[in-house]
């Protein structure tokens, strides 16, 4: 997402990025609540952030995130409805929709930076008319993270 919506870091190397930490996962106790990282960590990979035990990122969880505890020789692949959800409803995902979407010009612009390839006539059809609203940019940005083409490798 990042590196489609422009705002990919690809520098190799440097500090770790503390981990973003939603408000609700503090349950209003500041004990041994690490300091938060912002939510598109910089627009760095997730390579470099830093993971603490308790606090992780739950988008990354959510897609099969290893465990921290654990030594792992091969990662996990699942598919969940959980998810679909976390593409969603993510406030990241929401983060970079908006980012991106303020600078989108137009649907082909945006099926070519996310998909690698211009929108068929029924996907132009279905996306030029949301485009155009107020905040169209936006969902168009968003439907297109949630789009088949976008989610798996053919």
């Amino acid at each position: 997402m990042l590196a489609a919506a422009g705002m990919l870091d690809v520098r190799i190397g440097g500090e770790s990025i503390p981990v973003f930490v939603p408000p609700y996962a503090t349950a209003n106790k500041t004990v041994h609540v690490p300091k938060s990282g912002p939510l598109d960590g910089n627009g760095r990979r997730s390579l470099y952030l830093k993971i603490r035990r308790n606090f992780y990122d739950p988008l990354l969880l959510v897609f099969d995130f290893p465990d921290r505890g654990k030594s792992v020789g091969k990662r996990l692949v699942t598919t969940t409805p959980a998810q679909a959800l976390a593409m969603l409803n993510s406030e990241f995902v929401h983060h970079v929709s908006k980012s991106w979407g303020k600078s989108l010009a137009n649907v082909d612009d945006a099926f070519l930076a996310a998909i690698g390839r211009m929108p068929s006539e029924k996907e132009r059809e279905q996306f030029e008319p949301l485009f155009v609203l107020e905040d169209g940019p936006y969902h168009v940005a968003h439907l297109i993270f949630n789009h088949p083409d976008f989610l798996w490798i053919k």
